[in-house]
């Protein structure tokens, strides 16, 4: 398939592309106090499979940023948003 930065093979196309939804889902939820809809259980299955994956390649500019750290008492979402270089605070998110 060819993506906005280059050819990658479908199955790696479809894992962007349900990054691109869970997580931007996951920014509306945040947004508009709906935080309880957001499926933690996705949220922690994406984060497994990026985690086993070669994420390197994705942490530049206008993608991803470094992994930051995230409460000990983290969710699924919010382990997600720090893993991709969001900081996450309980205050921002509860």
């Amino acid at each position: 398939m060819r993506l906005g930065f280059g050819t990658v093979p479908g199955a790696m196309a479809a894992l962007i592309h349900l990054t691109e939804v869970l997580v931007h889902g996951v920014d509306l939820a945040l947004a508009t106090h709906q935080e309880h809809l957001v499926d933690q259980r996705s949220c922690e299955e994406l984060l497994t499979v990026m985690r086993g994956m070669d994420f390197g390649a994705f942490r530049r500019p206008g993608m991803f940023g470094p992994e930051l750290p995230a409460p000990a008492d983290a969710t699924a979402h919010q382990r997600l948003l720090a893993f991709l270089g969001r900081t996450v605070t309980l205050e921002t998110t509860r």
